[in-house]
């Protein structure tokens, strides 16, 4: 009796230890391989803008945009949207979470407004993929709902609003990372026209970088035409960092250069205006009325602050 007893507890003793080992097993391995997940949705703001709101991990993004937003969202349906190609400008605000988990978005945007919403699922969920927004595989599983609470945003100077207590969106698989467009291809495509001479040999690329301000401006082949970009990034009094973007396409005759790359002119279309010179010379390089235009800030792109060149793509 003592013997069997003893084989018992034994038997109990290594179904206890396998029993652990296997949930430390499992359970490790889920935690080192959880799926992230996000929780989206999007409303129409006032004067013809898009606001889409996006939570992952300990930030919330918020993204104005004239037409589309520079990067992948996920529309009301829970599908995928590409990124914008087309001509326009966007601003992205980023500031911390308040809350932890995909299900309740909050987030303090001080002047610009508050986010502060949980998720009711409705019981639906969408599965597709990413392979015709992103270029990459990938299963995303969405499930769709209502995120209710408050949605309060004003931009700059009241260039867009919204102000909602509820609006339809999703949670789960994010976009995967760098999901957006290219920066060598962006652009709407335009139709090729005549290019001078002396630039039909190997093309080129014209960089403008202010590094007091961090304002950016590029101008290079894009999709059948040129290609110009402009990006400002700044952290505002309230902690929130904002990132304001353009880009436009154009005919290949709206960026004019010689063939030592020692010169050149732009001149892009809106959202930006004016135009530009360079020169491979002391003193004033980058010369011009140069302008962009995003949502909430009108930005110079040339002055004796900006640093230029060129060079071949």
């Amino acid at each position: 009796m003592l013997r069997a007893s003893r084989i018992r507890s034994h038997q109990a003793f290594l179904f206890l230890a396998v029993a652990a080992s296997v949930a430390l097993f499992f359970g490790s391995g889920t935690a080192r391989g959880a799926q992230p997940q996000s929780a989206s949705f999007s409303l129409r703001g006032s004067n013809g803008f898009v606001v889409d709101v996006t939570s992952q991990g300990d930030e919330v993004t918020v993204i104005a945009s004239e037409r589309w937003a520079p990067v992948a969202t996920f529309g009301p349906s829970g599908r995928l949207r590409s990124a914008g190609t087309g001509n326009g400008a966007s601003t992205i605000y980023t500031a911390p979470a308040k809350a932890a988990g995909p299900e309740a978005v909050e987030a303090a945007l001080g002047e610009l407004g508050r986010i502060a919403v949980r998720f009711r699922p409705s019981g639906r969920r969408v599965v597709s993929t990413a392979r015709q927004v992103c270029g990459r595989p990938g299963r995303v599983v969405r499930r769709l709902g209502v995120f209710v609470g408050t949605i309060s945003f004003e931009g700059e100077g009241g260039y867009t609003t919204v102000a909602a207590t509820s609006a339809r969106g999703s949670v789960g698989t994010p976009p995967p990372p760098g999901c957006e467009t290219p920066g060598s291809t962006s652009g709407a495509a335009v139709a090729s026209s005549s290019m001078p001479a002396a630039a039909t040999t190997g093309g080129a690329v014209l960089s403008a970088v202010d590094p007091g301000t961090g304002s950016r401006f590029r101008a290079a082949p894009g999709r059948g035409g040129v290609s110009f970009r402009a990006r400002v990034e700044e952290r505002n009094a309230d902690g929130v960092t904002v990132v304001r973007r353009a880009q436009a396409g154009a005919p290949v005759s709206s960026f004019r250069f010689n063939r030592p790359l020692t010169w050149a002119a732009v001149t892009p279309p809106a959202p930006f205006s004016g135009t530009a010179r360079f020169a491979a010379r002391a003193g004033a390089p980058w010369r011009g009325s140069l302008r962009v235009t995003f949502p909430g800030l009108s930005v110079p792109l040339t002055g004796a602050d900006f640093r230029a060149g060129m060079g071949r793509p």
